[in-house]
């Protein structure tokens, strides 16, 4: 009995584990897509800038630096929906017993010390003047990264509803 229950705890602190785990890769996808962004506009310029090089063979180039904005915030947006409803839906695969939902908003507490962290050091990063304008290219990354502390209670919250309220459906 006393090693079941320990089995099954471990189960269900996956809401951490996951809030974790989602909250640092739309950090890192965050912090490369922009940084990726500001390179490959940099290497551009001097391209562009360059005579030897016709406007015909960087023309490819030039409508990927315009579209590279749009296509990275719109996959980021999707990278979090898909993240999120894969961890409901991991919520609904596992057995649980109600006993273990208060254990699991104390994790959820716990694991909120994150999200500001990672939150605090992406406004940090792109606070300076040499990458500020980067945030204007990217809206949704950067209004997701600032707010993230409220995302992850969303998410962790709606894993948490899901872990323990199937029990009641079924």
């Amino acid at each position: 009995m006393g090693l079941t229950l320990i089995s099954d705890f471990k189960k269900r602190s996956n809401v951490a584990f996951e809030i974790i785990l989602i909250v640092s890769l739309l950090f890192v996808f965050a912090i490369v897509s922009m940084f990726t962004y500001s390179y490959f506009s940099n290497i551009m310029d001097d391209v562009t800038s360059d005579p030897d090089i016709s406007a015909t063979a960087t023309a490819p180039a030039e409508r990927f630096q315009v579209k590279y904005p749009t296509v990275f915030d719109t996959g980021y947006v999707i990278i979090l929906v898909a993240l999120w409803l894969g961890a409901i839906i991991s919520a609904f695969q596992i057995d649980t017993y109600p006993i273990f939902i208060g254990i699991s908003v104390f994790a959820l507490i716990v694991v909120l010390i994150v999200p500001p962290i990672l939150g605090n050091a992406y406004e940090e990063t792109f606070a300076d003047d040499t990458s500020s304008g980067l945030t204007d290219t990217f809206p949704a990354m950067y209004y997701i990264m600032t707010h993230i502390l409220e995302i992850s209670i969303f998410i962790g919250l709606s894993v948490i509803v899901a872990l323990y309220a199937k029990s009641k459906m079924m």
